[in-house]
């Protein structure tokens, strides 16, 4: 019957992001879901997974469409929604145990495939990000000071070992000097966790400087992701391993 209803009003293979003007709370969820259905879960979801309801102008448009005006709330967008899909004589109803059993199992397999599919894209950031790596290392031993440039966010903080920090002009600076460049980059023990845009990286480094030193260091470097370039490197801190 839902599929029905999904056909008759337009809404098949359609899904909707939740926006409002406030933000949506655990406990605000949870009062919620006992009145759900299952089209309400999804489109609930699929915004956490997307954007962790984070509203954009084009969700608040394509709501509007469906409503027939700017959404108030997540709450009110959750009950019109439903009128829109079942019609109004469900509206404000309480549904049967039953249908909610149905509508939490839907939940779970919408959850996994919504979770395959972000572990699938944290692990495709991950290869980028070390591909990022070993193109700053060769950079970086070829005192190639485009790529650096490109590498670098502007907003870089780079701290070296010895507590000297240094900012993107800096940075790039030191490592095309020749009385400062390094002569050799090994590193291992490389692990980096994604959060969204933004990455945190560790691992051991073994750098050699120019006058033939090698530093065994703990690298920690955090990559932002934006424009065109990409991945870049927004902070970076080492500390010499004893």
């Amino acid at each position: 019957m839902a599929d029905q209803r999904f056909q008759k009003y337009g809404h098949a293979g359609q899904t909707y992001d939740r926006v409002g003007p406030t933000p949506i709370s655990g406990p605000g969820n949870a009062r919620q879901c006992s009145g759900l259905d299952a089209f309400d879960l999804r489109t609930m979801f699929q915004g956490y997974f997307d954007r962790s309801f984070a509203s954009t102008e084009t969700g608040v448009a394509r709501v509007r469409k469906l409503l027939g005006h700017t959404p108030r709330s997540y709450e009110g967008f959750a009950a019109e929604s439903a009128v829109s899909v079942y019609g109004s004589d469900r509206a404000g109803s309480r549904y049967k145990l039953s249908q909610m059993k149905s509508a939490l199992t839907l939940l779970l397999l919408i959850v996994s495939s919504f979770a395959t599919s972000a572990f699938a894209d944290a692990s495709k950031d991950e290869k980028d990000i070390l591909a990022v790596l070993a193109t700053w290392k060769q950079a970086a031993l070829q005192a190639d000071a485009a790529t650096l440039g490109r590498i670098f966010h502007p907003d870089l903080t780079y701290s070296h070992n010895n507590a000297k920090i240094e900012n993107k002009a800096q940075a790039i600076a030191g490592a095309i000097a020749p009385e400062t460049k390094t002569r050799a980059i090994e590193y291992h023990d490389v692990n980096t966790h994604v959060y969204g845009t933004t990455a945190v990286m560790t691992g051991k480094f073994d750098i050699t400087t120019a006058a033939g030193n090698v530093n065994h260091m703990h690298v920690l470097i955090v990559w932002l992701k934006g424009g065109p370039e990409g991945w870049q490197m927004v902070a970076r801190h080492s500390v010499k391993l004893p």
